[in-house]
């Protein structure tokens, strides 16, 4: 009998656990430290991968817990947070600063808190927020200790360049190391003329020795690390926006006119104890502007030159995923329009600085088993940009040294206005509409992969990484120019205060538009890394540790260059 009682009590006991551990449903949302709402966001019990779930639009999410459990929160923006269950309640889980990763690559992210190297990170939220064609033009005041230095000139040329503390050099490469998630992208052919703002989600700037550390000699002017967007668990969104926008040109030289010209010329040619160059009567006539086909005053830049272009930027974004995989797609449109005045003046063709580039990525995360990741990028580009003339035809030194009085823009006859001083090659209204055009084209593609395995089984915190990639940019210019005839009539005697007698100059021939192109310059890159970490806490004490072989090989074709790079590096953190 007392063994019957015993058997009883224990089984009601048994049964009283099984009550208490019995799984309930919790309801909490996430948000960001703004109070917004975080969309996709995995939370998953602490030990549990299998149970994760992931949070709606509003930020939302319900999952089923034990009283004891901690639940983990991952962020699309790889932001992590651990906190206790609370059963009873509705959870506000925030991500605050504390639980921001600082991206070094080689799968190493540290909370800033963590962190002991010298870095600064912004966020999607302040880069594509910008009417900007590339992500260096929104890179641009943007992070601390950058020293960004905007470029002029056409449209596709506007890269900047960077800085951290100074420039120093071993391979005669002044720029910053660019990392693309976590491939080294060449600065030859800088990747930041082709990454669009709207596909990346975080850039980070390593500025000290840990740069040198995990990349070697070339991360001596420190390393710009580009994370691109991806996908979110359980989830799917579409997101299109549109952006036209306008540019000016503010800061136009003002040159001298024609009468001042001519006196300041008469004036050197004095002090060199010469004849002037211009009589009363000639520079009478600058003055007056009476005689405008003989003694012309031209505003150059005002002539080829408008007050305004235009841009527009179109961008489709397919954002989303299951448990497990997850996708982000974009197709991103651009185009631009510049500032050269009446640029359709000939049948059939346009000498306007133009621009358009089409961007499509693809970034892909497939869990093959709980252990392992796999992640495929993929971006493609083509860009086409047209421009008046050759740019050896250098229009922008003719503005700046064809002077008001050289000729008119064209004669009484009609011709084009030149003489042998000043060729016709040196009137920049004629090279930006009777020159003709050349364009060209850019298509590059640039593909990643990177298999990503835990080993924890061997040992808690192990993993190892392989990952490699191929890039290929090449570039083609198409001629279609042409040739035009030329020339002026000058004043060669005066009576009573009136040109008497004339001289005619003319030069050049009218041809064809040429047909011709080529292959401007090519560049084609193979990566391929592999690593092995380890990553443990021990109570207060946290430690990351691991080896790391890399090999780059470069080939630049029309610069008859080819490089291999191979580097061996051991990179160890403790906190």
């Amino acid at each position: 009998m007392k063994k019957q009682i015993l058997a009883l009590t224990t089984l009601a006991c048994m049964s009283v656990h099984a009550m208490a551990q019995e799984a309930v449903d919790v309801t909490g949302f996430v948000l960001d430290k703004a109070g917004n709402p975080v969309s996709g966001a995995a939370v998953s019990v602490v030990g549990m991968p299998e149970s994760m779930v992931a949070t709606d639009a509003t930020g939302k999410f319900t999952i089923s817990v034990l009283k004891d459990d901690k639940l983990q929160i991952l962020t699309p923006t790889d932001a992590v947070k651990t906190v206790n269950v609370e059963l009873g309640k509705k959870m506000t889980i925030v991500m605050d600063l504390s639980t921001e990763k600082v991206n070094y690559g080689f799968n190493l992210n540290q909370t800033f808190a963590e962190s002991t190297g010298s870095a600064a990170t912004v966020y999607s939220n302040k880069i594509d927020n910008r009417s900007s064609y590339t992500l260096g033009n929104s890179m641009y005041g943007n992070v601390a200790g950058l020293t960004t230095m905007q470029s002029t000139g056409v449209m596709w040329e506007q890269i900047p360049s960077m800085f951290i503390r100074g420039q120093k050099t071993l391979n005669g490469n002044n720029g910053i190391l660019i990392v693309v998630d976590g491939l080294e992208r060449d600065n030859a052919y800088n990747v930041l003329r082709y990454l669009t703002p709207e596909e990346v989600e975080s850039v980070t700037v390593l500025k000290d020795a840990a740069a040198v550390a995990l990349y070697g000699y070339k991360g001596i002017n420190g390393v710009l690390n580009i994370v691109t967007k991806r996908g979110k668990y359980k989830s799917r969104e579409i997101n299109f926006s549109y952006d036209h926008g306008f540019t000016y040109q503010n800061r136009l030289p003002q040159m001298a006119d024609a009468y001042t010209y001519a006196n300041a010329m008469n004036e050197a040619l004095a002090n060199d104890g010469k004849s002037a160059r211009y009589t009363q009567n000639e520079l009478n006539a600058f003055k007056t502007g009476k005689y405008p086909y003989y003694y012309p005053n031209i505003d150059w830049w005002d002539e080829v030159y408008r007050e305004r272009g235009k841009s527009d930027i179109a961008t489709l974004t397919f954002r989303g995923g299951s448990s497990k995989m997850r996708y982000f797609t974009m197709l991103n449109l651009q185009n631009g329009r510049g500032f050269i005045n009446n640029a359709n003046q000939n049948d059939g063709f346009s000498t306007q600085e133009k621009y358009s580039k089409a961007n499509l990525r693809s970034n892909l995360d497939i869990d093959l088993t709980s252990t392992t990741k796999l992640q495929v990028n993929i971006m493609g580009t083509l860009n086409e940009f047209s421009r008046p003339g050759l740019g050896s035809d250098d229009l922008i030194g003719k503005l700046y040294t064809t002077p008001a009085a050289a000729f008119p823009i064209r004669t009484e006859s009609g011709l084009w206005g030149g003489n042998a001083t000043w060729t016709g090659w040196a009137n920049p209204v004629a090279l930006t509409q009777a020159r003709g055009y050349s364009k060209g084209h850019t298509l590059g593609l640039w593909a990643d992969m990177t298999l990503r395995q835990d080993l924890s089984s061997i040992t808690k915190g192990l993993g190892a990484s392989f990952r490699m990639g191929y890039d290929k940019v090449a570039s083609y210019w198409e001629d279609h120019t042409m040739e035009y005839k030329y020339g002026s009539t000058s004043v060669t005697g005066w009576e009573n205060g009136e040109p008497s007698s004339f001289s005619d100059y003319e030069a050049g021939k009218d041809t064809e538009m040429a047909g011709g192109s080529k292959l401007d310059w090519q560049y084609r890159s193979f990566n391929f890394m592999a690593n092995v970490d380890w990553n443990r806490q021990f109570g207060d004490h946290k430690i990351y540790t691991t080896l790391m072989y890399t090999y780059k090989y470069d080939n630049n074709v029309n610069i008859n260059s080819t490089l291999y790079h191979c580097n061996w590096s051991w990179y160890t953190h403790y906190g």
